[in-house]
């Protein structure tokens, strides 16, 4: 069992590390910022288990006593917590296009200020502030949730709707793992005797490594390669008219793009042709607009999208879309 849970760390240390550099990486390329909250997630992650993996070592002898529920580094695991958890809630931010800072901050401040509350409560036993403290961050997801799914139902945003359905699947798993992760917790934590893991392995085992967890964090990684790769075939599209594939990824991309950035329909209509790479006077020519009235807009897409020609504009489509 110790040499199985060596291999399940190794190895959920490796695919963190890989995942983190693979996003970080697609990011410097297309920058596009939930890439760089992903990599950012992972990253922290993949540290904090290098920290557990240490500690591990170092106490791989001691004898279990009765302060077995006595946590290592909290203040330590606090700060890694933070930076997942703010991580990946701006990955969810952005995606969802929210830009209240109130909204974006103050879900991590009450998380801080809960978690530094367990820590310090003296009423709390060692086990039971141990499970709190760690029970906190799945609150946390479990919030993340239910903002996505109210953000879902109150839009009225045909273009994020359907973003939102296509990653439904995702989010169900998400959800589900994130409870998973709770129960498993409750139960390790909460009602096996401390004494009971040192009679049993696989007590013990569990009580080291939660499944869910390890679950959890694989299916963010899958979607975080899945994303970069995806992201990077799109990158290696060439704007031919003629390309059905690249036709079809902008019609799927670009109103979510033209909402994002208040684009009117006429703009949206000029920014597909720009896209497809026709030139300002076969898009006056082809809707039958003066060449000037034409060069109005495509300023005024270039304004509203904070770009300022051509080339920055289809960069900051794909990278953003």
């Amino acid at each position: 069992m110790e040499l199985f849970n060596f291999y399940l760390a190794s190895g959920v240390v490796l695919i963190c590390c890989s995942s983190a550099l693979v996003s970080l990486v697609t990011y410097s390329i297309s920058k596009r910022k939930m890439l760089l909250f992903l990599g950012l997630f992972l990253g922290s992650y993949m540290f904090e288990q290098l920290l557990v993996f240490q500690n591990e070592y170092l106490t791989q002898d001691k004898v279990i006593t009765g302060h077995f529920y006595a946590m290592e580094d909290p203040l330590l695991h606090l700060v890694f917590g933070i930076v997942m958890l703010q991580s990946l809630w701006m990955a969810f931010c952005y995606f969802f296009n929210e830009k209240s800072l109130v909204l974006i901050i103050a879900p991590i401040c009450v998380f801080t200020v809960a978690s530094l509350a367990i820590l310090y409560a003296p009423a709390l036993g060692d086990q039971m502030r141990k499970w709190a403290f760690y029970a906190m961050r799945q609150v946390f997801l479990l919030w993340i949730v239910a903002y996505s799914l109210l953000t879902y139902h109150a839009s009225h945003s045909e273009a994020l709707r359907t973003r939102g359905r296509k990653r439904a699947l995702f989010l169900l798993a998400f959800a589900m793992l994130a409870v998973a992760v709770l129960v498993e917790d409750s139960l390790v934590m909460l009602h096996v005797d401390p004494s009971s893991f040192a009679e049993s392995e696989l007590l013990h085992f569990l009580y080291r490594r939660n499944i869910s967890e390890c679950m959890l964090m694989t299916s963010l990684t899958i979607y975080t390669v899945n994303l970069c790769i995806q992201i990077l075939k799109l990158k290696s599209i060439k704007p031919e008219p003629a390309a059905s594939q690249h036709q079809e990824n902008i019609d799927d991309l670009l109103p979510y793009f033209a909402e994002r950035h208040g684009l009117t329909a006429r703009e949206q209509e000029i920014l597909k042709m720009v896209l497809n790479g026709t030139d300002n006077t076969h898009i006056a020519q082809d809707l039958q607009l003066a060449l000037g009235t034409v060069k109005t807009h495509v300023h005024n897409v270039f304004k509203k999208t904070g770009t300022t020609n051509r080339n920055e504009l289809l960069k900051a489509f794909w990278a953003e879309a």
